[in-house]
């Protein structure tokens, strides 16, 4: 986090592209700098960024979520919102000083609007979230595959070829837009350069990928069920009584997360922090999904409602929780994890059996365990491990380092953990 409040730092009091080369694309820090502006001391300033993104946060968690309640059931929304905010990733890594989360949210508005057909709107807010960091493309494939998907599958879909130009059209203009800007200030060589080629460069650095699996066990032991239970969704595709704007809408958004959770696997670098961006991925497949589920509940035995699969979806269920049995196996997980294996088995009685108690018995029990495993678990988990988080110990670090250098002297330290102090070597 050091390391980000110096990259604020710099893009506060020097200017990027002309002086430094930035990291990243530069909207998200300069909303970031807001405090340094008015206060000046060691640490305060960190904190109070942290308080604004933490407020950020919070004001997207409620437009996001009382804007998703106009296409998904209101208990499914608050399943999705707290299986996400419950997820240690999350809770972790949200306040960091990163602009990570803000990419992500505002993908996941971008998204909302796709959903509500406000394509130009959700081409713009794309561009921006580009402007906070590059690492939104991922939701501009996810985007693009979701809609091609819809119209290749449904000619009629409302997801079209000309929707999609008309979404991409206008994703490009901020981008253009910030191009020419810098370009009139430091010359359009530097700024393409920054903003595609080295961005390029090092998304596909894989210094780490000898950590790569360690990454991913980190995430997982706090939370694995978003992860583990992604593929059960695809089920909902398969409802054939379901309104044909429902089925489009179910295909777009299990086409949206999977492209974009796909992407995200294949990152090479899946540091720890880098999980807030399957946010907006997790929150849509889950709606969705959990609206679907909480409708099996009224669905009567024998009813034609039901999704007719044959019985070679049983076995896939038994494959299905074959290797989620080898994920837990693999990364260590706790034990109480193989719970979310009985998910699959206990689907596949709810779909198929015609006695309404035993359905009903089902339809409880998966609750139950998607409640336990997916939110009061990693709370838990949360609960115990913020006991060791207090960070007075750095804190004092820092303020000693501060104590011990005069007014012209320099320090090396690596990291910065003077964020407003050159390091003559870094």
């Amino acid at each position: 986090e050091f390391v980000f409040a110096r990259h604020i730092y710099e893009y506060t009091f020097n200017l990027p592209y002309r002086d430094f080369p930035p990291y990243k694309t530069v909207l998200g820090y300069y909303l970031l700098s807001l405090p340094l502006f008015f206060f000046h001391s060691l640490l305060q300033p960190l904190f109070y960024i942290k308080g604004e993104i933490a407020l950020i946060n919070a004001g997207f968690i409620i437009l996001c979520s009382l804007w998703a309640t106009r296409f998904f059931d209101r208990k499914a929304v608050l399943f999705a919102l707290l299986a996400v905010l419950a997820n240690h990733t999350f809770l972790i890594y949200s306040a960091d000083l990163r602009v990570d989360m803000l990419t992500s949210w505002l993908c996941l508005l971008m998204a909302l609007c796709v959903l509500n057909h406000y394509f130009r709107l959700g081409g713009i807010l794309f561009g921006i979230a580009f402007l906070v960091s590059q690492k939104a493309l991922w939701y501009l494939v996810a985007i693009d595959g979701a809609m091609l998907i819809c119209w290749l599958c449904n000619r009629s879909s409302s997801f079209s070829l000309r929707t999609l130009l008309i979404f991409n059209v206008t994703a490009v203009m901020p981008i253009a837009l910030y191009v020419l800007g810098w370009s009139l200030i430091v010359g359009p060589s530097e700024v393409l350069y920054s903003l595609f080629y080295e961005a390029y460069i090092q998304a596909g650095i894989d210094w780490f990928i000898h950590i790569y699996l360690m990454c991913w066990e980190i995430a997982l032991k706090r939370g694995p069920l978003l992860f583990l239970l992604w593929p059960l969704a695809f089920i909902c595709l398969f409802e054939k009584s379901a309104e044909p704007s429902q089925l489009d809408r179910r295909l777009f958004l299990v086409s949206f997360a999977s492209i974009a959770l796909i992407l995200f696997i294949n990152y090479k670098q899946p540091f720890p922090y880098n999980f807030v961006l399957t946010v907006p991925a997790f929150f849509l497949l889950y709606a969705e999904f959990m609206t679907w589920f909480f409708m099996q509940k009224k669905v009567a035995s024998g009813d034609p409602a039901r999704s007719t699969l044959s019985l070679y979806f049983i076995y896939l269920m038994a494959f299905y929780i074959f290797w989620i049995s080898v994920i837990i196996i693999l990364f260590a997980l706790n034990p109480i994890n193989y719970l979310i294996a009985l998910v699959p088995l206990l689907m596949s009685i709810l779909l198929f059996l015609e006695k309404k108690t035993i359905r009903l018995s089902c339809f409880y029990v998966i609750t139950i365990i998607m409640v336990a495993v997916g939110i009061v678990y990693p709370f838990y988990r949360l609960l115990v491990t913020s006991i060791h988080l207090n960070g007075n110990y750095q804190k004092k670090m820092i303020y000693l380092t501060a104590s011990l250098l005069e007014k012209n002297e320099d320090y090396v330290g690596g990291v910065p953990f003077l964020y407003q102090k050159d390091q003559p070597i870094e």
